[in-house]
């Protein structure tokens, strides 16, 4: 230990590790879990308002995604608590994303425009400088 440099901080290793532990599903409930098969968007990512279980993906047919709270399954006697139908509830989470991150794309397109303004303004004052470099030594060469 400590013989040489790391390649990463101890603190970014221990939250790979920790990232690493709550991937693992064999643990159940235990561990937030990594996210599964499926095209669910919030899959691995909900929690059930009622008892705090998973929410599960669930794919009942064809282009059909259904959550379900995970809690019947640890408790057989109670229903279940929350279930609903997946699709609709992906969708209104993707669009308020696309909502929040579209000022931060056009800042991103503004500052990508001004970057290649700026390397072709800098193009231009290197090509203006050869030039000028270019007629010194034709001066220079003619006396």
């Amino acid at each position: 230990m400590d013989h040489h440099e790391g390649y990463i901080d101890w603190d970014v290793y221990q939250s790979n590790q920790t990232m690493i532990a709550h991937n693992e599903n064999a643990r159940g409930g235990a561990v937030r879990g990594s996210v599964k098969h499926g095209e669910a968007l919030l899959a691995g990512l909900l929690r059930c308002g009622h008892c705090g279980a998973k929410l599960l993906a669930q794919y009942p047919g064809p282009r059909v995604i259904r959550y379900q709270c995970s809690g019947y399954a640890l408790n057989r006697d109670h229903a279940c608590c929350v279930m609903f139908g997946g699709l609709r509830a992906d969708r209104l989470v993707s669009e308020q994303l696309l909502q929040c991150l579209t000022p931060f794309g056009i800042e991103a397109a503004i500052e990508a425009i001004e970057t290649l303004q700026g390397a072709s303004d800098e193009r231009v004052q290197q090509k203006a400088l050869a030039l000028e470099h270019a007629r010194y030594e034709v001066t220079r060469a003619r006396r």
